[in-house]
């Protein structure tokens, strides 16, 4: 992208909530009853006991 496309107000918002849209899906909380398994690129890297 070039520098003169972030100057219009409504791309820079729509880059924005894509961003936090982008944040907010790589988190997750998980209840105190169950488990969690922590995957990096599909492959399981350990499990989590809440």
């Amino acid at each position: 992208m070039n520098a003169v496309s972030f100057r219009n107000p409504i791309v820079a918002g729509i880059i924005a909530l894509l961003l936090v849209i982008l944040a907010a899906s790589t988190f997750a909380i998980v209840p105190e009853t169950k488990q969690a398994v922590i995957l990096r690129f599909g492959q399981p890297i350990r499990t989590v006991n809440a």
